[in-house]
């Protein structure tokens, strides 16, 4: 009876989705739902969207999509009538399946994919995090700060590049899961920075201690190119201003 339990537990979520989508088993949606070891053959759509996304790597450890082609294939892959947020979780669960990161990934405080953005697909380590921690949430943070300061003057120097890349994706306690996640995020943010609003936000949840670190680390990328710009200096007191330093 326990292991029947269980069993249903771990089932559940699969069961209900074939429950509103009956012959849906080989979809994409169905099989992002069904418990790790668990396998079923996938549909036609299913496997040209996995293939698509391998073909898209290649041979490179990430690469930079269109969001309006990665959701064209998981439309014709799944039932696709759950809510952005949603249907954002089971794609990224699916892509997961097949060793396939995606940035963004709402599990991870970003932002359902839409048609006009890109996505940055990357591959995923042996050991899979499915699940933010604090030290990663901390890192994205100091990715997107950093990132802001050194794209104050338009551009993002191999200097500055190379000093976020030191002093966040080297931080202790990042598996080797979150540090290739961390630079998909990178990457994306490098091309679509967030608003100063979402920014802010994000820096107050800092946690105290790594306040006076986030400010050093504005301080060495607006730094680290040799130059100063009037821009950099706006925005470094800007987010200065944030974590009250």
């Amino acid at each position: 009876r326990g292991l029947a339990s269980a069993v249903c537990t771990e089932l559940d979520a699969y069961s209900r989705y074939l429950g509103r989508h009956p012959g849906a088993a080989g979809t994409a949606g169905a099989l992002a739902l069904l418990p790790p070891g668990l396998e079923r053959p996938a549909s036609a759509a299913a496997q040209a969207l996995v293939n698509w996304a391998l073909s898209s790597l290649g041979h490179a450890d990430q690469v930079t999509v269109p969001a309006a082609d990665l959701l064209a294939h998981w439309s014709a892959a799944s039932a696709a009538d759950g809510s952005p947020k949603a249907e954002a979780e089971l794609l990224a669960r699916a892509l997961e399946r097949y060793g396939i990161g995606m940035e963004p990934d709402v599990r991870f405080g970003g932002p359902a994919p839409a048609a006009p953005t890109q996505v940055v697909l990357f591959r995923r380590a042996a050991e899979v995090t499915t699940t933010p921690g604090a030290v990663y949430a901390a890192s994205a943070t100091l990715i997107e700060l950093s990132a802001a300061v050194a794209l104050a003057d338009g551009r993002l120097a191999d200097a500055e590049r190379t000093v976020i890349e030191q002093r966040v994706m080297s931080r202790a306690g990042l598996g080797e899961d979150e540090r290739r996640r961390l630079h998909a995020h990178f990457t994306r943010v490098a091309a679509s920075p967030p608003s100063p609003a979402s920014l802010r936000k994000h820096v107050t949840l800092l946690p105290a201690d790594l306040r006076q670190e986030a400010g050093d680390l504005l301080l060495a990328v607006a730094l680290a190119d040799g130059r100063i710009d009037r821009a950099e200096v706006t925005r470094v007191n800007r987010y200065f201003h944030a974590p009250g330093l």
